[in-house]
Formats: C-alpha cells, sequence, structure tokens
C-alpha cells in the first residue's frame, strides 16, 4: 500500500471499511473465506433449525425402538405360548405311552403264565405234558409235508 494512513478503530484494529481487502481468501473478519470449502457452511440461523431436527430425529428413533421392542415382545410371547401347548401336548403323549406300556406289560404277564401252565393249563387237563403235544405237532407237520 502505498503511503497512506488508515485509521484504527476503538479495539486498535485497523479499520478496513474504505479498503477493500487484498486476499480473496479472506472475508472482512480475518477468517477464511467459504468459497472453495467443502462441508457445510455455519450458519446462526442453522442452529435452530439443526436442534430441530435433531429433536425429530431423536423422537423418530425413540418410536421405532418402542416398536422393535413392542414386536419382540409379540414374538416372545407366541413363543412362550407355543411352548406351553407343545409341554402339554407331551406330557398327554407321555402319560398315554406310560398306559400303554402299563397293558402290554400285565399282557406279556398273561402270556408267560399261559405258556408257562402249557397252552394255558388244557394241556395237563387232557393229560398231555408240553413234550407229548410237540411231539404231535412235529408228527402232524410231517404228514401234511
Amino acid at each position: 500500500m502505498p503511503n497512506q494512513q488508515r485509521e484504527r478503530s476503538v479495539s486498535g484494529d485497523l479499520d478496513g471499511s474504505d479498503v477493500e481487502s487484498s486476499n480473496p481468501d479472506h472475508n472482512d473478519n480475518g477468517s477464511p473465506a467459504a468459497v472453495g470449502k467443502p462441508g457445510r457452511k455455519k450458519n446462526p440461523n442453522s442452529q435452530a433449525a439443526r436442534r430441530d431436527q435433531n429433536r425429530i430425529a431423536q423422537r423418530e428413533f425413540r418410536l421405532r425402538k418402542q416398536q422393535r421392542i413392542r414386536d419382540l415382545e409379540a414374538s416372545v410371547e407366541i413363543l412362550s405360548g407355543g411352548k406351553d401347548e407343545a409341554v402339554t401336548q407331551l406330557r398327554k403323549i407321555m402319560k398315554d405311552l406310560m398306559q400303554e406300556n402299563q397293558v402290554l406289560r400285565q399282557l406279556l404277564r398273561s402270556l408267560s403264565n399261559f405258556i408257562g401252565d402249557g397252552a394255558g393249563g388244557l394241556l395237563p387237563k387232557l393229560g398231555w405234558d408240553l413234550n407229548d403235544f410237540n411231539n404231535f405237532h412235529a408228527h402232524r407237520d410231517n404228514i401234511s409235508s
């Protein structure tokens, strides 16, 4: 700058109101200019808008979270209800099988007693023993073949 005297402000800074800035990369207050810089530009009016946007995003997140929790609780209810029904059915099946087992054990005892008595006690009444019956049966098989 030529020999121009610039006035100083009360704070001691140079008053640049009548002189244009010689550096295009800086604005009037000495900070870098927004031109050519990537990213969001700071705007004092955007602070309130940003707070509102954050508030809305947080509310939506909470709603999604609550919905997800409700969905999971419903799934748990369905699955636990199905589990109770399955356990009830399995207990009924087990009870039926135990009863059938008892009937079969009783039948087995009856059959073993029947065989042990020699055809249910009929052979001794006829005067035969089990060997006589087996010999008669073997002889009959030989004749028929």
